[in-house]
């Protein structure tokens, strides 16, 4: 089992914006924010742990190291919409950023199939 470890450091979020080109039907542009950090994890001494942060304290389960962040939120005309999803954390960069890409092709055919235009039938005189 990995050690118990805190976040030592974490740098500020970076956030961008991405607009599928669809729209709901009240005209509004889907799209979702990607949110993205890169956050230090260290390891939380055992004799310490229940010192510095109680029994209940908050620690998460990994190896130590430097690990890459991001968290999606769908978002309407680039505003937030819905819940927030979980954080997701990757040991590379190159992890993230395919799981980013993965997360937003999804989210676009997702929403594509979703708000796809009505087919409009016509029946045809006999």
């Amino acid at each position: 089992m990995a050690p118990k470890v805190r976040e030592a450091s974490c740098t500020e979020e970076v956030k961008a914006l991405v607009d599928f080109g669809i729209t709901d039907r009240k005209g509004r542009a889907i799209g979702a924010q990607i949110a993205t950090w890169e956050a230090e994890y260290v390891p939380v001494a055992a004799d310490q742990a229940d010192k510095d942060y109680g029994p209940e304290g908050w620690y998460i389960n990994r190896q130590p190291g430097r690990y890459y962040g991001f968290r999606p939120w769908a978002t309407r005309n680039g505003k937030h919409y819905g819940a927030m999803q979980p954080s997701y954390l990757y040991a590379t960069t190159e992890e993230r950023e395919a799981a980013i890409a993965k997360y937003l092709d999804s989210a676009r055919k997702r929403n594509a199939k979703l708000f796809a235009p009505e087919e409009v039938t016509v029946a045809r005189p006999r």
